[in-house]
């Protein structure tokens, strides 16, 4: 017990990307009291084609494995260090999150989101929860996210411009035709 090195016991249990914090303590005669704060992942990062587990601080703690598929999914450079703030916020909108595959960080600055199964759509990068709440309005009234749209592209404050899958534009196109009763110039 004399020789037990508190210290170097309590910088091996640190060296576990899974403990947080630790505390080495002993109790004399003969006990010796180990306290540890897990680190709780809160997202999957991809990054460089592998899949990490991070922490609300944005610490990478492991590989991912199957039993935690569960969690949101963001991806790219920085979206680890960035991931904690929007995953808070994206919760207060149950209409995209429920929807949503995972969050791509662009050029450190600002996020997609992109809809399993449906659109990806481009926030801009100030005011993005303003952004949310118009798309959240858009999906309860319009039901925007289970259209045949590509992309949503909401980086311009005045405007959303929307893409349409191929098929979907055709179509639309063909009706627009034929209401206006006219032929259009083939491009």
């Amino acid at each position: 017990m004399f020789s037990f090195k508190v210290d170097a016991a309590r910088d091996e249990v640190l060296n576990d990307p899974w403990v947080k914090s630790a505390t080495v303590r002993k109790v004399y005669p003969d006990t010796i009291v180990v306290d540890v704060v897990e680190r709780k992942p809160v997202a999957l990062w991809q990054s460089k084609g592998e899949i990490h587990l991070i922490s609300r601080d944005g610490f990478v703690i492991s590989q991912a494995g199957p039993k935690h598929m569960n969690l949101p999914q963001v991806v790219g450079e920085g979206a680890n260090m960035a991931a904690a703030e929007f995953l808070s916020v994206i919760g207060r909108f149950p209409s995209i999150s429920q929807k949503a595959s995972a969050y791509v960080r662009v050029a450190g600055r600002r996020w997609n989101v992109r809809i399993n199964d449906g659109p990806q759509v481009l926030l801009p990068e100030a005011d993005w929860q303003v952004a949310l709440n118009e798309l959240q309005v858009l999906q309860k009234e319009k039901e925007l996210l289970d259209r045949d749209v590509v992309q949503i592209d909401m980086r311009l404050a005045d405007r959303l411009v929307i893409k349409l899958d191929p098929d979907a534009a055709e179509i639309r196109k063909t009706a627009i035709q034929k209401s206006l009763k006219r032929d259009w110039h083939k491009t």
